[in-house]
């Protein structure tokens, strides 16, 4: 069975793989995708806009400082073609495609439809992609020429280059940072949850008066204080018990020793004396009465505990069950060489109160 340390620290290392992998698919491979779409859609917009005030009658000063303008914030070069294919403006700080390639035609037919369009081209000199871009100027079925603006693409690809080789020297580092921080964490995650474990396999095998020693205010501290209340009440029910076990061995003996104390009388001495064994029987019978009660008592103990219990209050002759402790306790008197005397009114006496309970107090105290 794996340990939850372990498992949680691989948990935690599969967390740390899932953000690196996400980092590289956005940061890698995302990226150059991203950035075409992102760079295209800002030429297109302001190459629009250009050809816009161009065929509105810029001249060609103004035009000339706009192509500077937007050589200087995109690196892209500007040309612009009558329908006829003839080039009547330029500008580029970079060498030119040479010739007419079959895709820069394309993007120039589809322009001179009244459609901007976008591709890619490599340069015919320095292997590298070139962003087309075609923009018709002015609108079908007016459009006076087409305007392809012409970007190099080799930054992203060096930048992509640069973010690869840092991102192997941030993965690596960060591996092995998280392998150590997952570890640590783990280890100190898992530690309080040991020793509850632990303390609870000591209360399995007895050891009630264990304590969890976790210090925190969390979910685990909340354990660790039920774990330790529990070891509290575990030792009140556990003394709880213990106390039963005397109490019911107490109880039982004198009811015991009155029988049979009484029976040994009716064999060897009163047998043959009616009064007398009547008298002697009653009170063999009372005290069996008495330890059905006692064993009522007993299997009753949760209802006693319980804060549910109600006693039996009845008005009853507290006299009477004096008289009737007394006469239980005559022959165990007389062979101690005890005298019980009782002394007050010898009268009826009525109370109110649960008759079996307070005759069972007056019997431990009198025995």
């Amino acid at each position: 069975m794996k340990k939850i340390s372990v498992r949680l620290w691989v948990r935690m290392l599969l967390l740390i793989g899932i953000t690196l992998g996400l980092l590289w698919i956005f940061q890698v491979i995302m990226l150059e995708r991203y950035y075409l779409y992102s760079h295209t859609g800002k030429i297109k917009q302001e190459g629009v806009a250009l050809a816009k005030v161009f065929y509105e009658g810029m001249s060609e000063l103004q035009l000339e400082e706009a192509a500077e303008e937007f050589n200087m914030k995109y690196n892209a070069g500007i040309e612009i073609f009558s329908m006829d294919g003839e080039r009547v403006f330029v500008y580029s700080i970079m060498p030119m495609m040479m010739g007419r390639s079959m895709y820069r035609q394309e993007v120039f037919m589809e322009a001179a439809e009244g459609k901007a369009v976008a591709g890619q081209v490599k340069h015919n000199r320095f292997n590298s992609n070139i962003l087309l871009v075609g923009i018709p100027i002015g609108e079908m079925p007016e459009v006076k020429g087409v305007m392809i603006i012409t970007a190099p693409l080799a930054a992203i690809k060096e930048t992509k280059e640069i973010i690869k080789e840092q991102l192997i020297i941030i993965t690596f580092i960060l591996v092995m940072i998280s392998l150590l921080i997952s570890y640590y964490f783990s280890k100190v995650f898992t530690k309080p949850i040991l020793k509850i474990n632990e303390a609870a396999a000591k209360m399995a095998e007895g050891n009630l008066s264990v304590k969890v020693d976790v210090e925190s205010s969390d979910e685990l501290g909340m354990l660790s204080d039920t774990i330790n209340n529990l070891s509290v009440q575990l030792q009140k029910i556990e003394q709880l018990r213990k106390d039963l076990i005397a109490n019911v061995s107490h109880e039982f003996r004198t009811p015991l020793s009155l029988i049979k104390g009484y029976a040994e009388t009716i064999r060897d001495v009163t047998g043959d004396m009616k009064e007398k064994r009547n008298s002697q029987l009653n009170i063999i019978l009372e005290e069996t009465d008495r330890l059905k009660s006692l064993v009522h008592d007993t299997l009753n103990l949760s209802q006693i505990q319980s804060e549910s219990f109600q006693p039996d209050m009845i008005p009853f002759d507290i006299s009477a069950t004096v008289n009737s402790i007394m006469g239980r306790f005559a022959h165990m008197s007389e062979e101690k060489g005890i005298t019980l005397d009782r002394q007050g009114d010898k009268g009826s006496i009525v109370v109110l109160g649960d008759e079996s309970r307070i005759e069972q107090v007056l019997y431990n105290f009198v025995n």
